[in-house]
């Protein structure tokens, strides 16, 4: 048996000057059960870390991102390629659900990158603009297919029966 998450392409900019382009996304949840609040995240092959945009991390834990410790934090790594080029980040133990073509949730248990907001209030600029993203940490647990034309975005992960 093949278990199928299915996801999507959208428009995508990868900044103010480069010209928009079709993106692979899908939808997670977070937690240790899975949350109402779905986050939008781009997949991207080259990222190492599944990570956590501003904008989605302060969506998942209101006030108390902002108040998080980034710079002395035990858990902090640097990100390279984080948008136009690095940043800070701190590594959480989560359970990311990805929902399979047969109504059934996909849990993963692995670090999530939460990035540090630059500048620190939340705004249409600095990092918090930029996307989510489901990295090889996420992605090694299945096939991914994609295909432009037409646009169709599948994770298989194949089931011992």
């Amino acid at each position: 048996m093949t278990r199928r998450v299915s996801g999507y392409f959208r428009e995508h900019r990868r900044g103010d000057l480069s010209p928009s382009s079709l993106a692979p996304y899908l939808l997670a949840r977070f937690g240790p059960e899975p949350s109402t609040d779905a986050i939008e995240m781009l997949i991207d092959t080259g990222a190492d870390w599944t990570t956590l945009g501003p904008i989605d991390a302060l969506t998942l834990f209101g006030r108390s991102y902002l108040e998080l410790e980034f710079d002395n934090n035990p858990r902090k790594i640097e990100l390279s390629g984080f948008g136009q080029g690095n940043t800070i980040a701190v590594l959480s133990l989560s359970d990311l659900w990805l929902h399979d073509t047969s109504g059934e949730d996909c849990r993963i248990s692995l670090p999530i990158a939460i990035c540090k907001p630059t500048p620190q209030i939340p705004g249409a600029h600095g990092n918090w603009t930029l996307p989510s993203l489901l990295g090889r940490d996420a992605l090694r647990h299945f096939d991914l297919q994609l295909s432009y034309n037409p646009p169709t975005v599948t994770l298989l992960e194949r089931q011992i029966s």
